[in-house]
């Protein structure tokens, strides 16, 4: 079967009191989800028939996985493995934006020799697979090492040339200040970062770092730029509070133009048999 031949094999089946039951490539898998503090909507026979389960209060996982776990979606492949923070390798909650990249970079790329873009606190890869299968020139950044290994496992079994992408292990704010310098630009600029985090002495707040973050996006943007996605995560916010922070702290500091258009909406997972799951929010512009 070639890569094209793949059909997607994830599926959110339901979710509620505080876990998530999910099908990835046949491995049924039951896991935290702490914002599904609903009641689960399908019945007990069906979560038991769960054969991966993460033990929160031991960070451990039980059950079994194949030697060869790979998930497909849209062309992208991604090889999966479990982690002591419940993560599994992808984040299924982005399946709309990697479509929406993909759709805005292949139109560009149409017209323009080159779309430089920027993947920041990228993790697994799953945007830079989106750009990079598009025809984008792509610059995937992330500070955990073992994230980028993974990204580029990825990018490999995703049959993605070598010099499609760039990688790099850095911290994102001090990389972007480097790129600042040297007087690189890019036309695209993803960003996805965490509402907290820890790298050395270094301690990340979204509400504090936030305003430096977009500052630096908007000094990163080239004179043609084509699009800014940014999502995150954050306790107690909503997509209003996304959007006064990006108009506020984003579309002022632009030099040379102004977005032509603006989305902001609530990431979700949808179920076709149980409850959906609600996963952040995220901001789409468009120049």
């Amino acid at each position: 079967m070639s890569k094209t031949e793949f059909e997607n094999n994830y599926r959110l089946i339901d979710c509620g009191g505080g876990r998530r039951l999910e099908d990835f490539a046949g491995v049924i898998t039951d896991r935290p989800a702490p914002m599904a503090l609903w009641p689960k909507k399908l019945s007990t026979d069906i979560w038991q028939k769960a054969t991966l389960r993460y033990d929160r209060d031991n960070k451990t996982w039980q059950g079994s996985t194949p030697s060869d776990w790979q998930l497909f979606i849209d062309n992208s492949v991604f090889c999966l493995e479990t982690s002591s923070q419940s993560q599994v390798g992808v984040f299924p909650e982005q399946q709309e934006n990697w479509r929406w990249l993909k759709e805005i970079i292949s139109t560009a790329v149409n017209t323009d020799n080159e779309i430089r873009v920027l993947n920041t606190f990228a993790h697994t890869g799953g945007s830079t697979l989106a750009a990079a299968l598009a025809g984008a020139n792509v610059c995937h950044l992330d500070a955990a090492k073992s994230a980028v290994n993974r990204a580029r496992d990825n990018a490999g079994a995703s049959g993605i040339a070598g010099d499609r992408i760039r990688w790099i292990v850095d911290d994102a704010v001090k990389f972007m200040q480097r790129e600042i310098k040297r007087g690189i630009f890019y036309d695209g600029i993803i960003l996805d970062p965490p509402a907290f985090g820890r790298l050395g002495k270094n301690i990340w707040k979204l509400e504090k770092n936030l305003p430096e973050l977009l500052d630096m996006t908007a000094a990163l943007l080239s004179d043609k730029p084509l699009f800014v996605l940014l999502s995150c995560h954050p306790e107690g916010w909503n997509k209003n509070d996304l959007r006064d922070a990006v108009e506020k702290m984003l579309i002022p500091k632009l030099r040379n133009t102004k977005p032509g258009s603006a989305d902001y909406f609530s990431l979700q997972i949808n179920s076709s048999e149980g409850n959906s799951l609600p996963l952040g929010m995220c901001a789409r512009l468009v120049f």
